[in-house]
């Protein structure tokens, strides 16, 4: 049964390697394309993304960008809820040379 588990646990997750996405500029983030689509696929999903280049060079380019949305609803059921909205939350941390962006979001998605 642990074996079982230990499978199904392996293969739910969803992982890309080898990219070298441009995340430095707020146009080509994967991350915010639609704040309106938030929670709309009725699940929780998180992503993660970092970029360090030119490692062991002071002042080197550096970025770290998470995003986590989910559908919620308050009420007695899912089935009949009182309100439900989609909601998500995004930070992104981009140092380059001197430069320090931190952007912090959250979207709200009335359904």
């Amino acid at each position: 049964m642990r074996v079982l588990a230990f499978v199904l646990l392996l293969t739910s997750f969803v992982g890309y390697g080898q990219q070298d996405p441009n995340l430095s500029s707020e146009g080509f983030t994967p991350f915010w394309t639609n704040p309106a689509s938030y929670g709309i696929r009725n699940n929780f999903s998180t992503h993660l993304a970092g970029r360090l280049q030119w490692t062991g060079i002071s002042g080197a380019p550096r970025l770290f960008m998470t995003n986590t949305e989910a559908y919620i609803h308050v009420g007695p059921s899912q089935n009949d809820p009182k309100l439900s909205f989609g909601s998500g939350v995004m930070y992104m941390t981009d140092v380059t040379g001197f430069q320090r962006t931190q952007l912090f979001r959250v979207p709200i998605n009335l359904i």
